[in-house]
Formats: C-alpha cells, structure tokens, sequence
C-alpha cells in the first residue's frame, strides 16, 4: 500500500509543479521545463538515494520521500499564491 500512496503523492507533487513551469514560463523563464528534474535531484540528492528505483526503496526510505514531495507541493503551491 506505501508505494500505491507515494505514487499519489508525486503525482500532487508533479501537479504542483506543472503549475510552477506555467507560473516560471508567465514571468519570462527560459528552462521552467526543467523544474521537474531539478525538484526530483533535490529530493533524492538530500535524502542520499542514488541509481535507485522508486521501486526499489525501502518503506523508511519511501516514507521520507513522501515527506519531501508533499512539503514541497505545498511549497510551490503556497509561494504562486
């Protein structure tokens, strides 16, 4: 059940920053298309996961990143507002 859940919630955080490259895009940025990279290298590079599937993450491990993406959808969506 933990990655059917963590899948829900990179898709709110991919949602989120969907709107961020349309927002980035508005204001005259030139690479908003890259936001999704950069969010997700953020991400795994904090939390030392590297060559790894989500798949392959342990339960620890995927709770932690839900935590990251859902911090980071709120995030986004607070700071457009």
């Amino acid at each position: 059940m933990t990655r059917e859940n963590s899948i829900k919630i990179r898709n709110n955080e991919t949602h989120a920053i969907k709107e961020l490259v349309i927002y980035a895009s508005n204001q005259g940025s030139e690479n908003a298309d890259k936001l999704y990279m950069v969010y997700t290298k953020l991400v795994n590079r904090e939390l030392s996961i590297k060559n790894k599937s989500r798949d392959e993450l342990s339960i620890l491990e995927l709770e932690y990143v839900k935590s990251c993406e859902l911090l980071i959808s709120k995030l986004l969506i607070d700071l457009m507002a």
